[in-house]
């Protein structure tokens, strides 16, 4: 075994500092934004995924409550609809999977609540669903998105998108995106 750092790992993070670097700061600020709006007014934050993002929506609606609660800041009321299954598995297998989030957002949400949804792609049916569910419901969608946002990048009224085609950089920057929202409420009292 040699300590020669392999081509493959040196281009992988070459292109994850590319896709952070090309961020839209302004896009993240706007989201802030929402965030703090939602919490004075006491809504709920819903967020949904698939997969890898499916991860990345149960660890954020964790940072925004339990993390920043046992900082001692003040915790959003956040439900990651990806861990709800039951309904998932009965709305799934009583009609189709296209809808198991729409399913619950027109179950649980309300106008002035947020829904975000993380996608690589932005291009599953059951996410743009449910983003235009929100839009019907008066919701605020935010969509943290790769890929070129796919079709859900038009639904969204915050796109946050992630310059890259690959899952892992997209996830990457997914889950840095929530630390940094984490961060920026656990350093202040807003």
């Amino acid at each position: 075994m040699t300590n020669k750092d392999p081509v493959s790992i040196s281009k992988y993070f070459e292109e994850l500092t590319a896709a952070l670097d090309s961020l839209s700061r302004s896009s993240i600020a706007e989201f802030i934004t929402v965030l703090r709006n939602v919490r004075r007014e006491d809504n709920n934050i819903f967020i949904i995924g698939n997969g890898g993002s499916a991860s990345t929506a149960s660890h954020m609606a964790t940072d925004l409550s339990w993390t920043l609660m046992r900082s001692g800041a003040k915790p959003f009321k956040t439900i990651a609809l990806t861990e709800n299954s039951s309904f998932i598995t009965a709305s799934a297998n009583d009609e189709d999977f296209s809808q198991i989030f729409s399913h619950q957002i027109s179950t649980y949400g309300k106008e002035n609540d947020v829904l975000v949804a993380i996608s690589a792609s932005g291009n599953s049916p059951n996410i743009t669903k449910a983003l235009q569910q929100a839009k019907t419901q008066g919701m605020t969608t935010v969509g943290m998105l790769g890929m070129g946002g796919g079709e859900a990048i038009s639904i969204c009224d915050i796109p946050i998108l992630i310059n890259s085609n690959k899952y892992g950089i997209v996830e990457d920057v997914h889950l840095a995106i929530n630390h940094s929202i984490t961060e920026h409420f656990k350093s202040r009292d807003e």
